[in-house]
Formats: C-alpha cells, sequence, structure tokens
C-alpha cells in the first residue's frame, strides 16, 4: 500500500465518518459542523486526484451553503431567547 492510497484512505473514513454523523446528530448545529467537515473531506479528495478547482468549488459553494445552514440556526436561537413580558 502507497503512501497515496494510505492518505486517500484516511480521507475517505473521516468523510465517511462526519457523514454518518450527521445523520445521527440531533443537534442542528453539530450536524452543520459535521457536514462542513464531510465537505472538507471530498474536497481533499479531490485535491488529492489534482482536481483543484472541484476541491476549491466544494469549498466555496457546498461549506457556504452550511456558513449560512449556521447563520440561520444562530439567528433562529437568538430569537428564541427574548422573552416578551408577561401581563
Amino acid at each position: 500500500m502507497s503512501t497515496f492510497d494510505l492518505v486517500a484512505l484516511i480521507f475517505a473514513s473521516l468523510t465517511l465518518s462526519a457523514a454518518v454523523m450527521v445523520v445521527l446528530s440531533r443537534d442542528v448545529m453539530y450536524a452543520s459542523f459535521y457536514l462542513l467537515l464531510a465537505m472538507f473531506g471530498v474536497a481533499a479528495e479531490f485535491a488529492l486526484l489534482h482536481t483543484y478547482f472541484l476541491a476549491v468549488m466544494q469549498i466555496a459553494v457546498y461549506g457556504g451553503a452550511v456558513v449560512v445552514l449556521l447563520t440561520k440556526k444562530k439567528k433562529k436561537l437568538d430569537l428564541g431567547r427574548i422573552q416578551e413580558p408577561q401581563p
């Protein structure tokens, strides 16, 4: 087994474990972080295959979508903490 195969196997196992944790996670924030980790793993696999454009697009497009998801969830959580006065 060459070094390339070993590194590819490590990134593939990282990506697969992060994807499983996305499905098993009950909290949306943790699931979003695991999804971001999975996207970075896929981008690393693309970089190993010398398709750097796809690696950058993977991070820019899908990573950006995860950041938007995190931002919207944080905004929703912050609005939920504001309590209205009791009559």
